[in-house]
């Protein structure tokens, strides 16, 4: 079975997201961290360590109850289950995580804004700009702290805490092996911006051959399904099934790509490229696919229409072989309309064309069409 962390922003925008993953994964954990309020108590003395005492007034569980209700059929199903991320300060990689992440927090924060507006003068040099939230952080804001008015107070410590605590959480479970899926372009960013830190590069180093790159895997299926969201769970959870024969090749496929990716790029820098090696390595393979489909799909008629120029050529169905061949396809074959040959023929390409691993994101793009 695989599985997958899902350590995302776990909005209602966010849904189609997971949608996605379950395309690819057996089953997907979400993780569901947790923020403290904590407010200093009044005339308390620092404690030996020099920490001033705090009391917790409120916690802030990152999975909400909403999103919850919209993914009750998959959790129901057991497709979806949500882990406590409560035990990560357990481990003893916690607490470097947390302060690498800390330092790359302090350093690129502006990540959680965007410019516009941007004046520069004649050398180059920007004057002046406008700074707004990012789409991405102000929906956050909006989820947890309230809508984001004029005269409200925007609380940027919140912004900070919730992404350092994803992104602690991304990096911890990334170190053990496992597969992390985020759907989050902040945290993506992030690990981007920060692919050639020495410290950060020295997680990915533990996971060289850790199976397929989810980044990789999640870009490739988005391929194949850019109308997702009119698609209820219900019929994403059928579609999954129907193609799971090609999934398990479609699997294999990508590791065998990522395993010769890997001898010219880290993991690290599969991940932060992953849109590209989409775009240039699975691309190519679907292009290729589809023309030989409609190759196939031109190529027998033409072979059936010379057939029935010359009657001596008709063989009655013989056999068990109806059952892979298409309703038109059988019924001229069992009226000794076609030859078995013409038959036989039609089923090789076919089998040529769902070999090859990319075929499940044919499939998958069919059955979304239907």
């Amino acid at each position: 079975m695989l599985t997958a962390k899902y350590i995302s922003n776990c909005t209602a925008r966010d849904i189609d997201e997971l949608k996605t993953a379950i395309l690819f994964y057996d089953e997907v954990e979400i993780v569901n961290n947790v923020l403290y309020q904590i407010e200093p108590v009044k005339d308390r003395q620092p404690n030996e360590e020099g920490y001033t005492i705090g009391k917790i007034v409120g916690i802030d569980q990152l999975v909400t109850q909403e999103y919850l209700s919209h993914i009750e059929l998959l959790l129901e199903e057991g497709v979806v289950k949500v882990v406590s991320g409560e035990q990560k300060s357990k481990d003893e990689l916690w607490g470097k995580i947390e302060e690498i992440v800390n330092g790359i927090l302090n350093t690129d924060l502006n990540i959680l804004f965007e410019e516009k507006n941007v004046i520069y003068d004649e050398t180059g040099k920007k004057i002046s700009s406008e700074v707004n939230l990012s789409s991405e952080s102000k929906a956050i804001h909006q989820e947890f702290i309230g809508p984001l008015e004029v005269g409200s107070d925007i609380d940027l410590g919140f912004i900070r805490e919730y992404y350092s605590s994803q992104l602690s959480s991304l990096l911890l479970h990334i170190s053990r092996g496992e597969q992390c899926v985020t759907a989050s372009d902040l945290l993506n960013k992030l690990i981007k911006n920060n692919s050639n830190n020495p410290e950060f590069d020295k997680i990915y180093r533990t996971i060289e051959n850790a199976g397929i790159n989810s980044n990789l895997a999640m870009d490739a299926v988005r391929l194949a399904t850019p109308n997702i969201s009119s698609f209820p769970f219900e019929e994403v959870l059928e579609i999954r099934y129907r193609a799971k024969d090609e999934l398990a090749q479609f699997r294999n496929e990508l590791e065998t790509l990522q395993f010769n990716l890997l001898e010219n790029y880290t993991l690290a820098e599969i991940h932060t490229r992953s849109s590209e090696i989409v775009k240039h390595k699975i691309n190519p393979s679907l292009v290729d696919i589809k023309r030989k489909i409609e190759d196939a799909n031109l190529k027998l008629p033409k072979i059936v229409l010379n057939e029935f120029k010359d009657p001596k050529s008709y063989t009655p169905m013989i056999g068990s072989v109806i059952g892979a061949l298409p309703i038109y396809i059988s019924t001229l074959l069992s009226l000794g309309l076609i030859s078995a040959s013409i038959a036989y023929e039609y089923i090789l390409s076919r089998k040529d064309i769902r070999a090859n691993g990319m075929y499940y994101l044919i499939k998958i793009g069919n059955e979304l069409k239907k």
